[in-house]
């Protein structure tokens, strides 16, 4: 997993190197160690490795989210999506902050039109992404929509595992301490 994960981080740092080499004016190196130096970076990462140790399902969760974003970052909606909706059903709350920029990605990504770049930055127009977003939402949302249904299907037809997984995440109505990193920033 971590080594999907890597290449993943490789995708997107090797699409970022290269939209900033169009967006460059001056066309000089804009990173000194790259894409592959990001992937040994996140493979190199202390707890990364401690999270492979322990058999951590907190690594499937990340290589959907980066896999989301890598998606987006080459025009791919619908995986993106799809990924988005897996990170969803994984963990119910951080990924919601994920769904409308990883849309507007995938759009500009796609060449969905012309972007204005203005001091490094680049801005898309929100009136041509709209509908792009609001189906990417929609994809993102039947995609969640649809490992629920499996769930409550696996689960003999009962809505009990709702409770259990994702309305206790959002109630923090336990905060024993456990060997998650998640426990440690929440109780600071």
């Amino acid at each position: 997993v971590d080594v999907l994960v890597a290449v993943a981080v490789y995708l997107i740092a090797k699409r970022h190197a290269i939209s900033a080499k169009e967006h460059s004016e001056e066309g000089g190196a804009m990173d000194i160690l790259g894409p592959s130096a990001a992937a040994a970076g996140y493979l190199l990462n202390p707890f990364v490795i401690g999270g492979c140790l322990a058999m951590s399902w907190q690594n499937l969760h990340c290589l959907s989210l980066v896999a989301c974003v890598a998606f987006a970052s080459c025009g791919r909606g619908g995986p993106s999506a799809g990924c988005a909706a897996v990170s969803l059903y994984l963990a119910p709350v951080a990924p919601l902050a994920l769904i409308i920029p990883a849309g507007v990605l995938s759009y500009h990504c796609r060449g969905g039109g012309p972007a204005d770049v203005e001091d490094d930055q680049v801005s898309v127009p929100m009136s041509k992404a709209l509908p792009t977003v609001i189906r990417y939402v929609g994809l993102a949302a039947t995609g969640f929509g649809v490992l629920i249904g499996a769930s409550y299907l696996q689960m003999g037809r009962s809505w009990e595992f709702i409770e259990t997984s994702f309305v206790d995440v959002v109630m923090l109505a336990d905060l024993t301490p456990n060997v998650g990193g998640f426990w440690y920033v929440l109780c600071l």
